[in-house]
């Protein structure tokens, strides 16, 4: 270019500026990425498992009965739930004979053919976590070894698709009422086009391992005990894994076989199911301990057959006060809740993390991407 000529200008295009940068950035983001899929798991709580029941928001009482043969049992009190004036009392008006010479009483009859609502307990007629038809009581009484029901004690209810059984939390039931006696087919009541819903108000215990992880507590191991049972009952040795945790906060799950309001108030909670199911069990030192709630903690409501609870454990050193005392028995507990607001506050770190992660990423591609000087073609 000779001396004074205008100088020919340069072209510029989009792209990588400062690929030194660009390529260190892209490492980062790949770490970063890669961090974020480990960690998230571990900053957001796993999630309570939900109920296949959708709960409704029906007010229900329920109280302590004694049924036939003096069998405990837990009823639903109708004036809390009844809707439409269907009820079980009103059902049970019927003395029903298969010889069917009593005939259904009017003031049922006029429910016939229309829509109800009917609150109560399921009596499985199948084996599973998910049934499509079972028998609706107004209280637990054919529960493990209870007597048999009687016609005008119940519904058949017969659902288009498999719903959650509720062993012992009542639900509410809605379709159109049919008197329709078949003793042959074990019924003389039944509801057509059901639905079923888990009633507010009845939560199953929290998941034990799940709160405990999340509260960085020790989840409290049954087979500790368990392994007690088959040492030397003359010379019973207490295994360091369970001295080790003398003193410590533990999260404790089991069925709950009596309660005591005391004073003291005490919880007997076991690692089997009470006597009086299928599967029950008495409970012995090796399965079953003492759990004192604290000042201003509530007994367990009488429906509530199992719980998640949190207190000091405390050791019994000398085997001759295991029979007063029990081996082991936990003090100062509190029930485990649910944790929706450590879920929402580790929800909203995640969230708060992310946007920075994007206001990050965002500038490194404004510093590192742009329009750059290219040389002219027609430059010398």
């Amino acid at each position: 270019m000779s001396p004074g000529a205008s100088p020919i200008p340069a072209s510029t295009r989009f792209g990588i500026r400062r690929p030194r940068l660009f390529r260190t950035g892209i490492v980062l983001l790949v770490a970063m990425i890669v961090t974020d899929v480990i960690a998230y798991p571990q900053l957001v709580p796993h999630a309570q498992p939900a109920t296949a029941l959708t709960a409704t928001a029906v007010p229900v009482v329920l109280r302590s009965e004694t049924g036939p043969g003096g069998h405990a049992t837990i009823g639903v009190a109708e004036s809390s739930s009844s809707t439409g004036g269907l009820s079980f009392a009103l059902l049970g008006k019927w003395a029903f004979h298969p010889s069917g010479s009593v005939p259904c009483p009017p003031i049922i009859q006029a429910h016939d053919g229309k829509a109800a609502t009917l609150v109560g307990f399921m009596y499985p007629l199948g084996q599973g976590d998910r049934i499509k038809a079972f028998c609706l009581l107004r209280n637990t009484q054919t529960c493990c070894f209870g007597p048999r029901p009687q016609f005008n004690q119940y519904v058949f209810v017969e659902c288009s698709e498999p719903v959650a059984f509720e062993r012992r939390r009542p639900v509410q039931v809605s379709g159109r009422f049919v008197v329709d006696p078949q003793p042959t087919q074990g019924y003389i009541y039944r509801f057509e086009g059901a639905s079923v819903a888990a009633v507010g108000g009845f939560d199953e215990p929290v998941d034990a391992r799940v709160y405990a992880e999340a509260n960085h507590l020790t989840l409290w191991d049954w087979s500790t005990l368990g392994a007690l049972a088959a040492a030397d009952p003359d010379h019973p040795a207490l295994p360091a894994g369970l001295t080790g945790l003398d003193g410590h906060t533990v999260v404790v799950e089991g069925y709950i076989h009596q309660r005591d309001p005391g004073p003291p108030a005490v919880i007997t909670v076991g690692l089997h199911p009470p006597p009086g199911r299928p599967d029950g069990h008495v409970p012995t030192l090796f399965d079953a301990m003492s759990v004192m709630p604290a000042p201003g903690t509530a007994l367990p409501q009488d429906w509530e057959d199992r719980g998640v609870w949190q207190g000091i454990l405390h050791i019994t050193s000398d085997p001759k006060g295991w029979d007063e005392n029990g081996i082991v028995h936990v003090d100062q507990a509190t029930v485990c809740a649910h944790l929706p607001d450590a879920g929402s506050r580790s929800t909203a770190l995640a969230i708060l993390i992310a946007t920075f992660q994007v206001i990050l990423f965002g500038g490194f591609l404004v510093s590192t991407l742009g329009r750059r000087a290219v040389p002219s073609p027609d430059a010398p």
